[in-house]
C-alpha cells in the first residue's frame, strides 16, 4: 500500500487524474489533493483491516466494529463539527481521513494487545494440561 500510494501520487497523480478528467485544471488539482492523503496513507487503512480481522478471530467482533464506528464515524463527525469550521480548506477536510486511519490503529492496536495475551494464556493454559493429562496417561500405563 505505501509503495502503491507513493506511485501513484508522486509519479502517476498527472496521468491518473486526466483519465477522468481532461480539460479541468481545478478539478485535476484538488483530485491530486485528494491523491496526496487517502492514497499515500493507504497502507495505514489495510493495517487496520488486518488488526480488526485479527481482534474478531481472536473471539471480538463486536470490539472490531465499534472501533470503526468510533474512530470513523464518530471521530469524523468530531472533525466536521469542531476541527473543518476553524480552518475551513480542503487540506483540513482530506487529513480527516488519515487522522481517523491513525486513530482507528492506535484503538485497533490496544484492543488486539489483551485479546492476543489472553488468547495465549488460554493457549498455555490448554498445553499444561495437556501435559498433565499425557503424564497421568504414562502413570496409569505403568501401573
Amino acid at each position: 500500500g505505501l509503495i502503491f500510494g507513493f506511485i501513484c501520487y508522486n509519479l502517476l497523480s498527472d496521468q491518473l487524474m486526466t483519465l477522468f478528467l481532461k480539460d479541468d485544471v481545478e478539478a485535476i488539482f484538488y483530485g491530486q489533493m485528494r491523491m496526496k492523503y487517502v492514497t499515500a496513507f493507504m497502507w495505514l487503512s489495510a493495517l487496520n483491516g488486518c488488526i480488526g480481522a485479527a481482534v474478531q478471530a481472536l473471539g471480538y467482533p463486536m470490539a472490531s466494529t465499534l472501533n470503526g464506528l468510533i474512530s470513523v464515524l464518530g471521530f469524523r463527525i468530531v472533525w466536521m463539527n469542531f476541527v473543518y469550521p476553524y480552518n475551513q480548506n480542503i487540506d483540513t477536510l482530506y487529513m480527516c481521513y488519515t487522522v481517523s486511519w491513525a486513530l482507528m490503529f492506535v484503538i485497533g492496536f490496544a484492543l488486539f494487545i489483551p485479546s492476543f495475551l489472553k488468547y495465549r494464556k488460554g493457549e498455555r493454559i490448554y498445553e499444561e494440561k495437556m501435559k498433565k493429562k499425557q503424564k497421568e496417561e504414562a502413570l496409569n500405563k505403568n501401573l
